[in-house]
């Protein structure tokens, strides 16, 4: 079996369940973590890791690192990525969102390939049961051709919990391009993530794919189900013939007069780094049998890129044809304007 040193660049709370995973793995060995703070030094000791440093590049320079888990805010998210690239790691697990628009996503794909580095996008409920359940559902055609996906994140934007629903989606209907994109978003309160990075309120995004299929996507403030309902992120696919329905905890199919519900244990209610684990082992078969990731760099800008087309949508208050290649974020835009 070989061996992979690890090391965690930004060493926050994200960066707690990459490196949870890292020591709970047989093969990996948890050895550095840099974060500008040392205030979670505490914490990544315990879980094994020999060497903080405050500062990423020395990190890199001083350890000779197999994999690397970038879990810092958004706007590091490329120039960290690319770094640990250039180092000499063989593999990258990047937090989402993978970048802040889509020519940063390319810069990082580019620096990857270039340096023979596989490239994973931290989309880690892919490994969920839920979602590979719902994954193998609309695959079956147990619903029929499917006609619309369909998924909320109450009191988050999309940037922190959308992209992973924008991701699903791409998961559960690998085969179709999403082609166009309409949007909405509401920023009167200008809020502020705690990045200090402005988000919107609240946000809606209408996909058509194609093959006609459909997807919406409902953020923040206009994002709730029915009374009731708990306030978990959840995602729906409809088809002629039924529907699935997955959340954090749990599953719900219906077909008909059948109806099937299963309950699962939230990876929030319970210490679970079981999805960051299966992420990270998928990495290194990567690197070992030279395939490509499932949250690979290109996954990851698909969903960048619907979501500048939501923002640039809601800018210029039209329709977005894609691909679309944006060199800037549309929401930054939006608030300078």
């Amino acid at each position: 079996m070989n061996k992979y040193k690890a090391g965690i660049i930004g060493c926050g709370g994200i960066g707690l369940k990459h490196a949870s995973a890292y020591a709970e793995m047989e093969n990996v060995e948890l050895v550095a973590g840099a974060d500008p703070s040392n205030r979670r030094e505490s914490e990544y000791r315990k879980l094994g890791l020999k060497h903080f440093y405050n500062n990423a590049s020395e990190m890199l320079s001083n350890e000779n690192l197999d994999l690397v888990s970038v879990c810092t805010n958004p706007s590091q998210h490329a120039p960290m990525t690319i770094l640990a690239a250039e180092s000499g790691v063989k593999g990258i697990i990047c937090e989402k969102p993978m970048a802040k628009n889509v020519k940063e996503c390319d810069a990082m794909i580019d620096a990857c390939k270039r340096h023979g580095v596989k490239l994973a996008i931290g989309h880690q409920r892919r490994y969920g049961e839920q979602y590979i359940k719902g994954r193998d559902v609309v695959a079956s055609g147990m619903l029929g051709e499917p006609l619309l996906l369909w998924a909320m994140t109450p009191g988050s934007d999309v940037m922190t919990w959308g992209v992973h629903w924008l991701d699903m989606f791409h998961c559960w209907a690998p085969d179709h391009k999403a082609v166009t994109v309409m949007g909405q978003i509401d920023v009167e309160r200008q809020m502020l993530t705690g990045h200090k990075e402005f988000v919107e309120d609240a946000l809606l995004g209408h996909i058509t794919y194609d093959n006609g299929m459909r997807a919406i996507i409902e953020c923040g403030d206009i994002a709730q189900l029915e009374p009731g309902f708990p306030a978990h992120a959840t995602i729906r696919a409809y088809g002629p013939k039924g529907r699935f329905e997955a959340n954090d905890i749990g599953y719900k199919l219906s077909l008909g007069d059948f109806y099937d519900h299963h309950p699962v244990s939230s990876p929030f209610e319970r210490p679970d780094y079981q999805m960051w684990m299966d992420q990270a082992k998928e990495l290194i078969q990567c690197i070992e049998q030279n395939k490509e990731h499932q949250c690979n760099g290109y996954a990851g800008r698909k969903t960048i890129e619907i979501t500048c087309a939501i923002w640039e949508s809601a800018r210029s208050h039209r329709l977005i044809r894609l691909p679309m290649d944006f060199a800037k974020s549309p929401l930054d835009a939006f608030w300078r304007g």
